[in-house]
């Protein structure tokens, strides 16, 4: 027993180790650096990366210290304590948010695709979004976090190719603008996962350029999925907040770079990774072929707009009996396209007690078609792959009862006393399950203002969320 239980352990340590082998090279870990708001040598950011790595600014914030502290708002020679002052503690010590400065961006673009870089630290005026009364007006520190990204993985989106659990591809001369319209608009990639997985695309850094004079979208991605046909394009702009932009149907794609602005302008760079972890992606870039060119310089295409939420409606209809409500609700899909799911119209019926209470806030119910999830053994759910509205009805408890009472009369009393002992026990359980609805009824459910104060504690005074905030992905 003895030895067999070192065995276990043996074989759980080798677990672990694979386990953490695989995490650190698919699994892109987040780097810190801080620095004081100041005029001192050290009053700079300065994130770095290995050899043959390259950065994501993935966050920048400004903090600002608690007045009790007596930290500076600008760190002197004279005055400064950056162990303390300049570090980020928790939400309750440290008030913060993003920094959106005037060259807010500015901070993003100095690192953004390459080794190492340095920029003086700004701040912002804490007004609104920290009670001034108990920190400085002003932030004190800025706090970035990067994440460091192997030059191997990264593919040009034309002409070249890798393979890999995670691959990044950008356009050509990043994190500088591609070289124009003329060298650029028509390359293409083949992206292909290992066993089927499906494919999905983040956006790490959108900044599609747009005609000056009109203002119409000049460069895209777009997305060849099988039959299905989207887009990367202006509408998806993110200011270095990454975020999931489109997930396939299928296993392999073709993403067309369409550049139609005549200068040199725009920047894109996505991360692209299988849906199954555990398979791995090949990606093939070719250049532009003028014979295949799908749009020139100076052309203007279609943006594919994102799809717009399914439309809800409930009828109500009350029956004869007093007791006794039905509620059918029919999701209707509007236009939609490649960008989200395929339509898919679901009707819901069912009986219900007229006691009970109906949640009329959106924020109770998550999916609207939550409202009729119930216990009763008549509800039923119908699912069908059409753009037309469905529609079901349900007899309802009353014509049950009436046809109930008839046979009864005819059969006996007997029957009569049994079914009136099945009537009080579907009685009891209507009430007790008004009783559990009216207690429990929207817990697990989660909320934006759930979401925040998992992050900052709700007892804290900068626990509403300024105005800029975002939750790191």
């Amino acid at each position: 027993m003895e030895y067999l239980m070192k065995f276990i352990k043996f074989c759980g340590t080798i677990l672990c180790f694979c386990l953490l082998f695989l995490q650190s090279d698919c699994t892109l870990i987040d780097k810190f650096d801080e620095a004081c708001y100041g005029n001192g040598n050290s009053d700079f950011l300065e994130p770095t990366c290995p050899t043959g790595e390259v950065i994501y600014p993935k966050d920048i914030y400004t903090y600002s210290k608690k007045l009790e502290t007596g930290c500076p708002w600008t760190s002197t020679s004279a005055k400064r304590n950056e162990t303390y002052c300049c570090r980020y503690v928790n939400e309750t010590e440290d008030c913060g948010m993003r920094y959106h400065g005037v060259n807010g961006l500015e901070h993003y673009r100095q690192f953004t695709g390459v080794d190492s870089g340095s920029i003086q630290v700004a701040w912002n005026n804490t007004n609104g979004i920290c009670n001034q009364s108990i920190y400085l007006p002003r932030t004190n520190y800025m706090r970035m976090t990067y994440n460091c990204i192997k030059s191997s993985h990264i593919v040009s989106m034309c002409n070249s190719s890798a393979s890999g659990d995670q691959l990044f591809l950008w356009n050509d001369g990043y994190p500088n603008s591609d070289g124009g319209c003329g060298l650029t608009s028509g390359c293409q990639c083949t992206i292909q996962s290992t066993g089927g997985s499906g494919i999905q695309i983040d956006a790490l850094d959108i900044r599609f350029a747009t005609n000056e004079s009109t203002g119409i979208c000049s460069q895209r991605l777009f997305v060849i999925d099988g039959s299905d046909e989207s887009d990367i394009a202006c509408d998806d702009v993110n200011l270095f907040e990454r975020r999931t932009l489109y997930t396939s149907l299928t296993d392999t794609i073709q993403l067309r770079y369409d550049n139609t602005y005549d200068g040199s302008n725009g920047n894109f760079w996505i991360l692209l990774q299988a849906t199954d972890n555990s398979q791995t992606l090949t990606i093939t870039c070719s250049e532009v072929i003028l014979t295949n060119t799908e749009y020139n310089c100076g052309e203007n295409f279609t943006i594919i707009s994102p799809a717009t939420e399914p439309t809800t409606t409930d009828t109500m209809t009350t029956n004869s009996e007093p007791d006794s409500t039905s509620i059918e609700t029919t999701t209707t899909p509007s236009s939609s396209t490649s960008k989200s799911e395929p339509p898919v119209t679901e009707v819901f019926t069912s009986t219900l007690n007229s006691d009970a209470t109906y949640p009329t806030d959106p924020t109770d119910v998550t999916d609207p078609t939550d409202v009729t999830i119930q216990t009763d053994s008549s509800v039923t759910k119908v699912t069908s792959s059409s753009s037309n509205t469905s529609t079901g009805s349900s007899p309802g408890l009353s014509a049950t009862l009436a046809s109930t009472e008839e046979k009864s009369a005819s059969k006996g009393p007997i029957i009569g006393a049994i079914i009136g002992v099945v009537a009080a026990l579907a009685a009891a359980g209507l009430i007790g399950y008004t009783v559990w609805r009216k207690k429990f009824k929207g817990k697990g459910k989660v909320s934006p203002e759930d979401e925040y104060t998992d992050l900052f504690d709700s007892g804290a005074v900068n626990s509403q969320p300024p105005e800029s905030y975002r939750p790191l992905p």
